[in-house]
């Protein structure tokens, strides 16, 4: 019995593992095709918008975000007319924003995928704490959460921090899921409301 659950347990992380080495290799062609576009001069669907999140011991913060975006034309054609109506739509694929103080600074950046949905959260802190930590989600669900202690010369402590790999996300770890996927949920009502604007 005892080796039939170390099999399920080893097979359940050898296919978290799976996922999520595809959804690295999908946010780094993302970042990559960012980076091209930018020095090929080629246009992409890009807004800047201030954005008020509240973060936890922090409170509520205003800061200016960055949306990454593709656009999707489809023609519509009425049963009783011959016209056909053009139909554009964002998805988001990239939020980007940074939080600091005297003290610290907080990065962010939230992958999506091609449908829109939160895939990965990139979150760096240098300052009384320096670390590298990484959620990712499948079907709006936490699956894995990896954290790297970074050293640097914004980093304000010796003490380094924990470094770790989940795999079976802890309560606190399934909280602070919950607070990225309302920030995800935001993200999309700003993308939508500001495209409106952008289109009419």
């Amino acid at each position: 019995m005892k080796k039939l659950i170390i099999i399920a347990v080893s097979l359940f992380t050898i296919n978290v593992f799976a996922q999520t080495d595809a959804i690295d290799e999908q946010c780094t062609s993302y970042d990559k095709m960012l980076i091209q576009a930018e020095e090929e001069a080629v246009p992409i669907g890009k807004m800047k918008v201030s954005c008020q999140l509240v973060k936890r011991a922090i409170g509520p913060v205003d800061h200016e975000i960055t949306i990454y975006f593709d656009e999707h034309e489809t023609i519509i054609t009425q049963d009783d007319s011959e016209q056909e109506e053009f139909l554009k739509e964002a998805v988001i694929r990239k939020v980007e924003f940074e939080i600091s103080s005297v003290s610290y600074k907080m990065k962010y950046a939230y992958y999506f995928d091609e449908g829109g949905l939160l895939v990965k959260v990139d979150y760096v802190e240098t300052g009384y704490e320096c670390y590298h930590k990484e959620s990712y989600f499948k079907s709006k669900t936490l699956i894995r959460v990896k954290q790297t202690a970074t050293e640097g010369e914004d980093c304000q402590t010796e003490e380094k921090a924990e470094t770790y790999d989940h795999t079976s996300p802890t309560k606190e770890e399934k909280a602070a899921a919950s607070w990225h996927l309302a920030d995800a949920d935001k993200f999309r009502l700003i993308l939508f409301n500001n495209y409106e604007l952008m289109k009419n």
